[in-house]
């Protein structure tokens, strides 16, 4: 069974991850990066996972995915020469919220997490908890995802704003924790009780790649931070901090998410530990050979598989525009193992092809070096600053996930969601949220 093109694609990737660091002056805070390291990780597990795959990587396959990584990293390039005013270099930022402001977002968390399960404790009753509550939350996920799973609970809208406010504000409140963490060296877990609050609601919500959201929230917010304190300063002992640092969070996810993942995973009982980590991990490098050798239908609407967002919207203005499927088809591999993920770059195959789908990684990657280089010179004062950090973690999130699915698609292209992360997240901020910024003279005394 041959491995060359799989081993070809593991050595093009640690090369571009050196290129990344270097041409980007020794810095990790890249989406590029990001996304680099995820492909290495999936392309790593491919290459042990070979006696279940069966199966070398095809030319078109590498090509693809080393040529779309390429050309994020020279958009993010270019992305960061733009120019902003620069911070000044005298005084820091520090950020007041009073207890009682905390305690009350976090008692409105802790409702609406109490409402939202016991609206899954009543799903559970109609479908039979036979299997425990993480065999309910696996289901539940899957028939909501479907359409299946439908509320009967009254008030159920204004409870759903209630969470999606809850995602902005823990949003805030994790970089103000951080940034008074690394740059006032002030340790203030109470901040961190909205974030505590609105992960409960996550329970409920049966969902777990928002968590991975709050966790790359919390690395990015650090590494902000920290480059925002010292900028190019001492960066080779910078950036052995922020490694351990972010090794130390990735260990303590990694040990959530797929812990929860062993617990909800109720169709893949019997599984070993490695194979399960071969389903989430290296399993998409071959579905995307999949979609090379076994596309999906083709269609005449332009993006119809990229561009669903869109077109749902014009729907809803009287146009009749089909929708795609939510939902890839399954694919089978190794010991009758399944998997539904293709990579971020199957859908936008299907659509535009190899070529344009390897150019269109320009605009993702031009985007996160605009939005890194305004955050990094930026005083994050007025509130469309924290709109911008959002989505700052949304691009880098992207780019994480990029090795598995397509969520610019979900997040970026879909008109819905973005003005839920930028218009209704500034006026959640704006709103909901009372804090006072402090100017700290470099050393701690206040200005």
């Amino acid at each position: 069974m041959s491995i060359i093109m799989v081993y070809i694609l593991v050595i093009l990737l640690i090369a571009q991850l050196f290129i990344i660091y270097y041409a980007e002056g020794r810095n990790y805070l890249s989406v590029s990066f990001f996304a680099t390291a995820f492909f290495l990780i999936s392309a790593v597990f491919y290459f042990i996972g070979m006696g279940l795959f069966q199966s070398d990587l095809l030319v078109k396959t590498v090509f693809l995915i080393y040529g779309s990584l390429v050309v994020l990293t020279l958009g993010e390039l270019i992305g960061q020469k733009t120019r902003f005013k620069v911070l000044s270099c005298n005084t820091e930022k520090l950020y007041i919220v009073k207890h009682r402001d905390i305690s009350m977002i976090t008692v409105i968390m802790v409702m609406i997490f109490i409402y939202r399960f016991f609206d899954l404790y009543l799903y559970s009753l109609e479908i039979g908890n036979t299997g425990g509550i993480f065999h309910t939350i696996s289901v539940t996920r899957l028939d909501y995802a479907m359409g299946v799973y439908k509320t009967s609970l009254p008030f159920y809208f204004l409870f759903t704003v209630g969470t999606l406010m809850s995602e902005m504000i823990a949003y805030f409140f994790i970089y103000i924790f951080m940034n008074n963490l690394v740059i006032g060296k002030r340790k203030e877990l109470k901040l961190l009780l909205p974030v505590g609050g609105y992960a409960v609601i996550l329970i409920a919500l049966t969902e777990r790649t928002s968590y991975i959201k709050l966790f790359t929230a919390f690395v990015i917010a650090y590494m902000l931070t920290l480059y925002k304190k010292q900028g190019a300063v001492r960066r080779r002992r910078l950036n052995k901090k922020i490694k351990r640092t972010v090794a130390g969070f990735g260990i303590m996810f990694g040990v959530f998410f797929f812990g929860y993942g062993i617990f909800t995973r109720g169709d893949k009982d019997g599984l070993s530990l490695f194979e399960l980590l071969i389903a989430y991990i290296g399993a998409p490098l071959y579905g995307l050979n999949k979609m090379f050798e076994h596309p999906l239908p083709s269609y005449s609407l332009f993006g119809y598989y990229t561009m669903s967002g869109v077109y749902r919207v014009l729907n809803i203005f009287g146009f009749d525009f089909r929708i795609s499927q939510t939902h890839l088809p399954m694919f089978e591999y190794g010991h009758l193992l399944t998997s539904n993920i293709y990579t971020s770059l199957a859908l936008p195959l299907m659509d535009y092809g190899v070529t344009i789908t390897i150019l269109s990684r320009f605009f993702w990657g031009f985007l996160g070096g605009v939005i890194q280089k305004r955050m990094i010179t930026s005083a994050l004062i007025n509130v469309w600053d924290f709109v911008l950090f959002i989505l700052m973690v949304l691009l880098f999130y992207c780019g994480l996930m990029a090795f598995c699915a397509d969520r610019y698609k979900e997040i970026f292209l879909s008109p819905t969601t973005l003005i839920k992360y930028t218009i209704f997240a500034w006026l959640t901020i704006k709103f909901t949220v009372r804090y006072k910024v402090i100017e700290i003279k470099r050393g701690g005394e206040e200005a």
